[in-house]
């Protein structure tokens, strides 16, 4: 039977003192809270204004730009405006140069430029020369842009242009009648002249038609086929031009190759159709391009996704366990003009703080021409303010869309703020720190605990059971090992030779020593009577 004991000892309560030094010397940790406190420098853009703040800009920076003022800083959206208009009223030879439109004949009267304008005359007689029945003449002028047109976009154009001429009776049209010589004849296209405009790059290849005026009756009126007749007039007629949009997709397909070149062709095409079984005559007396008018408006094209940022780099929030408890942004803004919806809608100003952009945004449409708070309040910037790192402040204009923009905005910011408040948490600000041997009593607590607690899984598992059946169970888990078991197998000559070898060692340690050599003298060894108990009787007879 196993006796516990407990001794008693007698429990002293700690006195009132003890207790109040305890309570004052022992703290485990302590709040300190700091009040909202701007976290910037220069709020107010006086001067100079940086390198405290500066600014960034990403994107096409021909669209964009940045300035200081007098107490705020600036948003530049570039923008610009031009007219071209320098193609007007009559062609004049300076400006123009003849060419053979390809594939086909010159006229055999007139193509030229003169005091008139742009002028071709022609004679088909099928039974000279019955191949000369489609001359055509060209005009061509290069245009050079003063400025970069890959930067800008056209925003309205208009083109204008004059014609007329003249002909003869025997140019047959749809009117009239071609039976009454008695001749055969056929009649598909009739006779006529088409006037023409077109744009193109200065390689001339691809030409996009945007004006033309195409003859039906010039030349009517009944005439022997081989004969001439009375004059028929064109009067001043104004060519038919494509609708305005069209037209301004076929000038800035000119443009792509060359963003400052493009050209212009006048072009006058004359058809002359066989319309007998015999000889036919077609007389084209003078075919003219008066006048020819191109005018176009251009914008500044803002590229999507450009930007401008004003930034400040503000010190980190240290302490001991930072908390940020507050972090409330505030700022005025305003623009030189109003933002319309036309321009970009989706146009905003960005908040920033180390490359986390603030959930909240400010339409550029919103700004007035004068400085308003950009939110009543502030904005709650918590979510991206963090304790330990450089707060890089960022304010960004960010243009969504791309779009024509004819003057200059400019956007002003002023009287930035970011006020933060945080809390430290200290441990054991104050206190007495604790006595060693609490810690080294702490420590071997922890180190009992950990032999204690191996000691009864190793129990449970292992030591709770006899030694032949921890054996057993040692043998069963080999069996669940995948590699096969050692096949070695002792002799029984070397296993009794082992065995042997332990027996001997068993007694090797009593006869440790040097032998002795002398030889025992037995004579010298002392006799002695066997000692008889006092309490035997002596045998009969006596002896000695």
């Amino acid at each position: 039977m196993v006796i516990i004991t407990f001794a008693m000892f007698p429990v002293i309560a700690p006195s009132d003192r003890l207790i109040e030094e305890q309570t004052l010397t022992i703290k485990p940790s302590e709040t300190i809270t700091h009040p909202p406190q701007n976290w910037l420098n220069n709020s107010g853009f006086e001067d100079p204004i940086e390198p405290t703040w500066f600014s960034t800009r990403n994107g096409d920076l021909s669209d964009i730009s940045a300035s200081t003022g007098s107490g705020f800083a600036n948003y530049e959206v570039l923008g610009g405006y031009g007219v071209y208009s320098n193609v007007t009223n009559t062609p004049l030879v300076s400006d123009w140069d003849e060419f053979n439109n390809t594939y086909f004949i010159l006229p055999d009267g007139t193509h030229e430029i003169n005091e008139n304008g742009c002028e071709a005359s022609h004679e088909f007689q099928e039974n000279t020369d019955q191949s000369r029945n489609r001359p055509s003449v060209h005009w061509r002028r290069n245009i050079t842009m003063p400025v970069d047109m890959s930067d800008y976009i056209i925003t309205s154009a208009s083109l204008t242009a004059i014609v007329n001429g003249s002909g003869d009776t025997n140019l047959e049209t749809p009117t009239d009648d071609l039976s009454y010589d008695g001749a055969g004849y056929f009649a598909t296209y009739y006779d006529y002249a088409r006037f023409y405009v077109k744009f193109s790059n200065l390689d001339y290849i691809n030409l996009y038609e945007v004006a033309y005026f195409q003859t039906v009756d010039l030349g009517i009126g009944d005439q022997d086929r081989q004969t001439t007749g009375v004059y028929d007039y064109l009067y001043d007629t104004i060519m038919s031009t494509v609708d305005e949009p069209t037209l301004i997709f076929y000038l800035t397909k000119a443009l792509e190759a060359d963003s400052y070149n493009f050209g212009i062709t006048l072009g006058i095409d004359i058809y002359c159709e066989d319309n007998y079984n015999q000889a036919d005559r077609d007389t084209f007396y003078s075919l003219l391009i008066k006048s020819a008018n191109l005018t176009f408006n251009y914008e500044k094209k803002i590229d999507q996704l450009s930007s401008i940022s004003w930034n400040q780099n503000a010190p980190e929030i240290n302490g001991s366990n930072v908390k940020v408890t507050e972090s409330n942004l505030k700022f005025r803004y305003k623009v030189s003009e109003l933002w319309s919806v036309d321009l970009s809608s989706n146009s905003e100003i960005r908040i920033f703080i180390n490359n986390k952009q603030h959930s909240e945004t400010i339409k550029l449409t919103t700004a007035n021409e004068s400085f308003n708070e950009a939110k009543i309040g502030g904005f709650n910037l918590i979510d991206i303010t963090f304790p330990y790192e450089v707060l890089n402040l960022s304010l960004q204009l960010f243009l969504a869309d791309e779009f024509g923009l004819s003057s200059t905005y400019i956007f002003s910011i002023d009287d930035v703020f970011l006020e933060i408040s945080y809390t430290e948490t200290i441990i054991d600000p104050g206190g007495n720190p604790e006595p060693l041997i609490f810690r080294i009593l702490l420590a071997a607590a922890i180190i009992a605990g950990i032999c204690i607690g191996g000691y009864f899984i190793a129990y449970y598992k292992i030591l709770r059971f006899p030694k032949p059946v921890r054996k057993v169970r040692n043998y069963r888990s080999t069996l669940r090992n995948p590699k096969n078991p050692s096949k070695e197998i002792t002799e029984r000559k070397d296993s009794f030779k082992e065995e042997y070898r332990k027996e001997l060692n068993k007694t090797s340690k009593q006869l440790k020593g040097k032998p002795t050599e002398t030889k025992t003298n037995f004579d010298k060894v002392v006799k002695t009577k066997p000692e008889i108990s006092d309490n035997l009787s002596k045998p009969e007879g006596g002896g000695k």
